[in-house]
């Protein structure tokens, strides 16, 4: 039993959590399933891909079209907005799970106090224990999905960030796309990797840079020397 220092967390769950917030890139196919799996009578309808921009905004801004591709022209922006999107997708299947996990336990709990009170005959007892049954088997999957979701909007977020602190380093694309491949430690958003890919680099350059000066060897030449004089004939 676990006495205290939090509740331990299983393998299963902390595996999906692990790749998404550690990635800082997430992928969202795998999760589009779920976009339908959890549908209460309230929320029968289709996920965006992304709130489209309004007609009457657009006709406002010279420029503007609703074509978003159109609007957002920067490549980092453009990493930014795919961020951003997975945030809204994520945090949305995990609101739409997490309904759908507080009904099912709703009604777990309404089955088990008619069980506990004796509400139901002696020959409904078989069928309600299997109902029971199928509720609980229900809540694990629906807590590993939350955790796949919310993880998935947290690596999202930390993707968003990385391009925009990126966005105002004065460097060329190849160098920030290899900046973002580095793993998300917690500590900061880039970490111990990037401190020492710098350093690396700037050594490089100094040495790059000694190697392009005069060398300290070579006596320096004065031309008022009479060494340096033309000879009389």
């Amino acid at each position: 039993m676990h006495t205290g220092g939090g509740v331990p967390m299983h393998g299963l769950v902390s595996a999906p959590a692990s790749h998404y917030e550690d990635n800082g890139r997430p992928e969202i196919p795998a999760l589009w399933f779920m976009a339908k799996l959890y549908l209460l009578q309230d929320m029968q309808r289709d996920l965006p891909d992304s709130i489209p921009i309004d007609p009457f905004l657009a006709s406002l801004m010279e420029g503007m079209s609703l074509a978003e591709d159109a609007v957002i022209k920067d490549s980092v922006d453009k990493m930014i907005d795919t961020a951003l999107r997975k945030v809204y997708f994520g945090l949305y299947l995990s609101l739409q799970a997490t309904i759908y996990g507080t009904y099912v336990a709703q009604s777990l709990i309404t089955d088990i106090k008619a069980l506990y009170q004796s509400m139901v005959d002696v020959s409904d007892i078989s069928g309600l224990l299997e109902q029971i049954k199928h509720q609980v088997e229900y809540m694990p999957d629906i807590s590993f999905d939350v955790v796949r979701t919310t993880a998935l909007s947290g690596g999202a977020c930390i993707a968003a960030r990385c391009n925009l602190v990126l966005k105002a380093w004065s460097t060329d694309s190849a160098q920030k796309a290899s900046t973002l491949m580095l793993p998300f430690q917690g500590s900061h958003l880039f970490g111990a990797e990037l401190e020492e890919k710098l350093d690396k680099l700037f050594k490089e350059k100094k040495h790059s840079s000694s190697l392009k000066q005069p060398s300290s060897d070579k006596l320096p030449v004065n031309p008022k020397s009479p060494f340096c004089q033309p000879s009389k004939r």
